[in-house]
């Protein structure tokens, strides 16, 4: 899973790794192409047991410090300090935004806060996360279509979303359905974007 050898590139979406409920399946897929590497401090020892190469390292100065010396084998490195109220996720894409980054794929536990914060830089960068056992896509548009397979589970954030594949999904939650027929499910937003979430 190492990507040693492989030139990174800004157009490929970045890896950021605050939380650690990926599988490696999932972490190899994303690896292949050799995307930049940034973990949260307390993820580095993890994120090493899977072979990866880290390009960039947040956390606070003091934690930044005590690992410099475990981490000389992985150098070049860089190294970001934060405060401890400061969100990693938003830390890792103000740096990739700054390096001028398109997109990225973030391991971290949603909340509609941080949700909320990172739909302000939506119109710059590309963001796609993955919580514990759904992955989160930002839809752009007020209509989505996708193609899905049966058993398939898909949830939003708010309440004004409209299925317009009805027969193709049955609602089981708030704000959840479970397609009942393989197919092309069009959804439809009163708002221009909304998140869409697909089990993993």
């Amino acid at each position: 899973m190492s990507s040693h050898h492989i030139v990174r590139d800004e157009q490929e979406p970045a890896l950021v790794l605050v939380e650690s409920h990926w599988n490696s399946e999932t972490l190899g897929s994303l690896l292949e192409w050799g995307p930049v590497v940034i973990v949260d401090i307390y993820l580095v020892d993890k994120v090493i047991e899977e072979g990866c190469k880290l390009d960039i390292v947040i956390g606070e100065e003091q934690d930044l410090a005590t690992s410099k010396d475990k981490l000389l084998y992985q150098e070049p490195i860089k190294y970001l300090s934060k405060q401890k109220e400061e969100d990693t996720a938003l830390k890792a894409i103000f740096y990739l935004l700054s390096a001028k980054h398109k997109a990225v794929n973030i391991f971290v536990s949603v909340s509609d806060q941080l949700l909320q914060s990172i739909e302000i830089f939506l119109n710059r960068i590309d963001v796609v996360i993955f919580d514990e056992h759904v992955k989160w896509i930002y839809c752009k548009k007020v209509v989505f279509k996708k193609w899905y397979a049966k058993n398939r589970i898909i949830q939003f954030r708010k309440e004004d979303i409209k299925i317009i594949s009805e027969n193709n999904c049955v609602k089981i939650s708030d704000n959840t359905y479970q397609v009942i027929q393989e197919g092309l499910i069009e959804i439809q937003s009163d708002h221009n974007g909304f998140w869409l979430g697909e089990t993993i």
